[in-house]
């Protein structure tokens, strides 16, 4: 029962996107099927960073987070947000459910 609509700059913010990005959000409308919630099941919004041996090693010599961060991207690691913002993107959520999963307030 999902229907696109626009979503505003706070709610692109939250998901460290921009006007610009041209994006579609979807807000369920409520049905029987969903009880008149706009949702249905549930999904899992992660960030989870896998330790490998370059990682530990980063770990253990005190690296900064920099280095620490770009190691984990190239192992291809994403963060809550970014996961938040794809279940967004593909209509799975709402930016408003995002917000509340990343501990962030739509301001509306």
């Amino acid at each position: 029962c999902k229907k696109p609509y626009t979503p505003p700059a706070e709610e692109l913010a939250v998901l460290g996107m921009s006007p610009e990005d041209h994006a579609t959000f979807y807000k369920g409308e409520g049905c029987p099927e969903c009880r008149h919630t706009g949702y249905s099941g549930r999904r899992a919004a992660f960030e989870m960073l896998m330790v490998s041996g370059k990682i530990r090693r980063l770990i253990s010599e005190d690296a900064n987070i920099n280095d620490l961060t770009a190691e984990a991207r190239k192992e291809g690691f994403t963060t809550m947000r970014e996961s938040c913002r794809d279940l967004v993107l593909r209509g799975i959520t709402t930016a408003e459910e995002a917000a509340r999963t990343i501990n962030t307030t739509v301001v509306e």
